[in-house]
């Protein structure tokens, strides 16, 4: 993952819940840095069960044209390579990223979920799948969609997600079913 110095302080870019914080820093080792234990420990878990409020802004998905002024940290509930016809896209599962493809991610801050599109091949986004959590730093929005663009998007963490929680009603946009 990436180390607290270059991502910044977890308090920054998460409002964690009271009762996860409690119990995650219950299982603080001795002599280990409580925020290196704390980011460890967010960069394991599913954001939706651990983070009390979402810091993306209300309605990311209905705006348009606008820059977010902020870094945030997201999970990935689903990544799909639009590039692909829905019949290679299975072929393709679990074999590397082509350099030439095009993802679009389903995100989530914890408490809103927005699709994500790749821009140009972002090098964090080679290897990340389900349950990774990215920090995207001013990302722009389109038509509800933020794009992701190079170096604006750091790979973070995450164990993938053997059974992620279903996503929200977003997520068939994602998978090609939808918008």
């Amino acid at each position: 993952g990436v180390p607290m110095a270059q991502s910044g302080s977890w308090e920054r870019l998460i409002t964690l819940r009271e009762d996860w914080l409690s119990a995650c820093l219950a299982q603080l080792p001795l002599g280990r840095p409580r925020d290196a234990h704390v980011w460890e420990q967010v960069s394991d878990a599913d954001l939706r069960a651990c983070v009390a409020r979402g810091r993306l802004p209300q309605g990311v998905g209905d705006m348009h044209m606008t820059v977010l002024p902020d870094a945030y940290l997201l999970q990935i509930l689903s990544v799909v390579d639009v590039s692909l016809r829905a019949v290679d896209r299975e072929a393709a599962e679990g074999a590397p990223r082509a350099a030439s493809r095009c993802l679009k991610l389903l995100l989530t801050d914890g408490a809103q979920a927005v699709a994500g599109m790749e821009l140009e091949p972002c090098p964090a986004l080679a290897t990340a799948g389900v349950g990774d959590k990215l920090l995207v730093r001013r990302p722009c929005v389109r038509r509800g969609m933020l794009l992701l663009c190079g170096d604006s998007v750091t790979y973070v963490g995450g164990v993938p997600a053997a059974t992620p929680a279903a996503p929200p009603p977003a997520a068939a946009a994602v998978d090609g079913q939808g918008g």
